[in-house]
């Protein structure tokens, strides 16, 4: 039995040399980022007119209402929409000359961020225990195998050399979320 489990041990050790490495493979998964959900300034200046002009003859006109028009403040909006920025002009006209001149930007775009994520194989380790009981004053030792698979099970083998015992072990990854 010692003879076969040094037999085991040697072709482990010959198994796992250099040249019968697993490559692992690249998976590359897509990460979702939303873009900016408001508007923000980008530009508030006041602009100059750049042609003025006046009218040769005057009609009858209703001088109150003139003065009236001339005083009121107006604002003027203007939306441009493309493909992943939304644009909100905005102007704001008093007295015959305008008095604000707002751009206001919206990103609405996705931004997607890869990340690098090796995908795994099986796995096998080996190792030694050992270990004393004082009970019943009974040590142990002995080989251990171990299996982890890719999906994150586990299956273990343990050889007790000096009661000539055998046990066969197995678990599961633990998943817990965190609470944001």
């Amino acid at each position: 039995m010692i003879a076969l489990g040094l037999l085991l041990i040697f072709w482990m050790q010959r198994s796992c040399g250099g040249k019968y490495l697993i490559k692992t493979e690249a998976v590359h998964d897509t990460i979702l980022i939303n873009g900016d959900t408001q508007l923000f300034t980008v530009q508030d200046t006041i602009l100059q007119p750049y042609k003025v002009y006046f009218r040769d003859s005057i009609p009858d006109v209703d001088t109150a209402r003139i003065i009236k028009d001339y005083f009121a403040g107006r604002i003027y909006r203007d939306t441009i929409k493309a493909r992943d920025v939304t644009a909100v002009i905005e102007d704001s006209i008093s007295e015959n000359k305008m008095e604000g001149h707002k751009v206001l930007i919206e990103n609405s775009r996705d931004l997607h961020l890869s990340t690098y994520t090796p995908k795994t194989s099986d796995k096998i380790f080996m190792g030694g225990f050992a270990g004393y009981s004082p009970g019943n004053l009974h040590g142990q030792a002995g080989i251990s195998l171990m299996l982890i698979t890719k999906n994150d099970v586990f299956y273990q083998y343990q050889y007790d050399i000096i009661s000539g015992m055998h046990s066969l072990g197995f678990g599961y990854k633990l998943q817990i979320k965190k609470h944001k």
